[in-house]
Parts: C-alpha cells; structure tokens; sequence
C-alpha cells in the first residue's frame, strides 16, 4: 500500500528508518524549541500518525500553515500567500518542528533526521494533515468584523482565528472600535462632502457634512462597508459590483474606488480590463486563483458588455481549467467588482448585478474646480486617516448590530443576502437610498 501511495522512493526511504520500540509521544523538545515528531517506522510511528502528528505540532507551535479551501498553504511575515510543494515544506516545517529516528535498534533516543522530498510529497496529500491543520477562509489586511456560524457578531484580531477561520496580518493598523455614530458619521461626511456626487440633496458644504442625503453617497458608503465587513457574509453569498461613473475627467471616481478598496486594504491594485471575453475571463481566473478580495478596473469607456464579467458577479465559485491542464478546478469566488469610468453604459443584465455611484461637475473644465481638502492616494494610505475611517466604518457596524440588524427597505433581486446586510448597515445612517432611483 505504501509503494502505491508513495512510490518506491519512499518504501526505500522508510526501510531505513525502520526500528523495533514504541511509538514515540512526539511532544518533547530540541534545545532551540522546535517540537520533535518521530518519522515512520517499521515498529513505531505510521504514516498516518506522523502525518497527524506533524499537523498537530505545527498547530501547537503556532505555525502560519493552513488548509486553504483544500490545499495546503504558508503564511509568510509579509502577509503573502505560499502554495506548499514538498520542497518548500520542508524548509517552512522544520522552523517548527525536528523530524526524528531512533539513534539505533538498541538506542530509542531520537536524533534529528533531515525530511526527504518522497516523505514531504506524502505529507502534503495526506488527509491526515489536511484534517488536522486549522482551515482558512480568507486573510485580511485589517482587523475586520465577522459573523460567525451561529449568527454572532464577532471582531477578528491579528493572526489566525480559529472561529471566523480569518487570518489578519500582523501590520494591521490599530483603530477605536467604540467611537459614538454621531462622531463617525461627522468624520465621514467631512471625507466627502466635496465630492460631486450627483444627487446630493443640497449644494451647501455646511448641509453636506451634517444633514444633506444623497443615494451615490449612500452606493460608496456600501462599497466601503462590503470590503470592510466581507465576512459578515456568508460564503454562500454572491457580492454586488460597484460602477462609479461620471460626466468628466478629474471627477473623483478613482479616488473614491482607491478610498473604498484602500481603507480596508491599504492598496489599490488595478487590474487590466479587456472587451475580449476570453481575455478578460484570464484575468478573473486569476482573482479566483489567488482568492483576492476585490477586483478594480479602472477608467474604462464606452458600454460594459462581458458575459464572463456578469457570471463572475453573480457566481459564489466558479470551474476554471488550469494553464497547461485540460482539467476543471472548483474555485470560490468572495471578490467584489469595482469599476470606474466616464460616461459608461451597460446592458441590462449587468446593471442588476451593479450599484451605480454617479458623479457629476458642473464646471466645464475640470482644472477650475477648487477643493478645500486635497485627497489623495498617500492620504488614503496614512496610518492615522486609515484608523479614523476603519473607526467609522466599525461604528455603522457596531450600529447595525445594536438596532438588531434590521433589514432595508429595498434589496437587489439574486443578491437579497448581501443587500440585507450591506445596504442594512448604510441605510441606518440616514445619508441616502443605495437603492433608490437613479436620476437621469
């Protein structure tokens, strides 16, 4: 059985490890503290068990090694994502752990020895290992709250949750998680009462920051929360896409995609955009295959018409062939689609998986356009002006969730899931209808 699972290589690796005597416990430690788990014997431990035994000391030793949606990944420092192959497992397991023989038949000291690639390939494949190290759902650049199975609030905290099974990286930006709303809402209208958001009720920047409405407001508050509070959705879920669009260059259209994708993410990955189905479709394959949370084409013209792109929106997982295979992959789908762009169109199946954010300027030209606070990308990315928006952003959460999470007037046909809760969380605020009609 050993040589059909594992090869010859094995059989011959695992002949030389053989010893009479026990099963080792496996938990005592190497000087430096790694943990100690005995290799395959003849007389001793099963593949089995050191392939659950191994799983069990990295979990202990606090190893960023994870099942990601059935594959075997590493967490590094910086926050990236290492698919795990036999080669590169070796080197991230034995940080943590100190693969052991016996000294010799009459000794049952164990004594380092070094994993082969046969040993490792077997590891990985295991369902042994696969069961038993922690699964992983997503991984966050922020502290960001979660709905738990059991329909509780929960508010992950940097590194590995074992209850939302989110991993948020250790850079994350501390915020005040007890702000009141009124002061929220103040800070976030000074944020954007200067953008032309076409419908504001009042042209007044006095009204704008305490008391003025407006439904394209309300549509970027929701792309905001949707990336802030993404695990508050089940997985089951399909996410709308946002369309910020205008009737000008220099708008802000970008600067409110780069603050919405920006706040929770620190970046604003911008992903090429093509009207060629089966290119475009590359690019979304790509998303699915490294599970990034969003997806930001920008500055795109003309009318949006993509089969694949109105799939890719209302789709929870999609099949997706390889390169280099003719085999299909199941993979989820948890990415929000946002687009920006002036003077677009769009079909009308793409526009019932959309919320459209409309600006508009009434000078005509754009460079007479005079702004009190200046926005920008470096802005966005400051650690202090990402913690007071995270702040806000926590409190409409923590608002909806006091109030009994109470559902909005509206929501959007195929994605009620999604409408309940986003657009829930805005509509409480008093800023405008996300789904409200839009003006001509």
């Amino acid at each position: 059985m050993l040589t059909n699972a594992s090869g010859a290589d094995l059989q011959q690796f695992l002949a030389g490890l053989e010893q009479p005597g026990p099963a080792p416990a496996g938990d005592d430690l190497t000087p430096d503290g790694r943990i100690k788990v005995a290799m395959p014997s003849k007389n001793g431990t099963t593949t089995p068990q050191w392939c659950e035994r191994v799983a069990i000391a990295l979990q202990r030793a606090n190893a960023p090694i994870y099942n990601l949606a059935g594959s075997p990944v590493y967490i590094t420092d910086d926050g990236k994502t290492v698919y795990l192959n036999p080669n590169n497992f070796i080197s991230a397991a034995e940080k943590y752990i100190c693969p052991c023989a016996f000294r010799s038949k009459d000794d049952s000291t164990l004594v380092y020895q070094p994993m082969k690639e046969p040993l490792a390939k077997l590891t990985l494949s295991s369902m042994e290992f696969l069961t038993a190290i922690p699964e992983l759902i997503k991984i966050h650049d922020q502290i960001t709250p979660a709905m738990l199975p059991n329909g509780s609030y929960h508010l992950n905290q940097r590194g590995y949750d074992p209850e939302s099974k989110i991993y948020t990286l250790k850079t994350a930006v501390d915020y005040d998680t007890e702000m009141p709303l009124e002061q929220a809402l103040l800070i976030w209208r000074n944020w954007h009462k200067e953008f032309p958001f076409l419908d504001w009720s009042s042209s007044d920047l006095q009204e704008r920051a305490t008391s003025a409405t407006s439904r394209s407001f309300a549509v970027h508050t929701c792309a905001c929360v949707a990336l802030y509070a993404s695990a508050m959705l089940p997985l089951s879920s399909p996410r709308l896409g946002y369309v910020y669009t205008s009737n000008s260059q220099r708008s802000g259209k970008s600067l409110l995609a780069d603050l919405a994708t920006g706040i929770t993410y620190n970046n604003n990955a911008k992903h090429p955009w093509y009207y060629d189905d089966e290119k475009l479709q590359g690019v979304l394959n790509t998303i699915l295959n490294t599970r990034a949370p969003y997806v930001y084409f920008d500055n795109l013209r003309g009318k949006l018409q993509s089969t694949c792109l109105e799939s890719f929106i209302s789709s929870v997982s999609q099949d997706i062939r390889p390169f280099h295979t003719q085999s299909l992959v199941t993979k989820q789908n948890c990415a929000t689609v946002f687009i920006t762009g002036n003077s677009l169109e769009w079909n009308t199946d793409l526009a019932s998986r959309l919320l459209i954010c409309d600006l508009n300027l009434t000078e005509s030209n754009p460079q007479d356009r005079t702004v009190q606070r200046v926005i920008d990308l470096e802005t966005i990315q400051d650690s202090g002006n990402r913690a007071e928006l995270l702040a806000c952003l926590h409190a409409f959460v923590r608002n909806w969730i006091e109030q009994k999470r109470p559902m909005p007037d509206k929501t959007r046909a195929g994605f009620q899931r999604t409408s309940s809760i986003i657009a829930g969380i805005v509509s409480l605020l008093g800023i405008g209808d996300p789904f409200g009609e839009r003006p001509d």
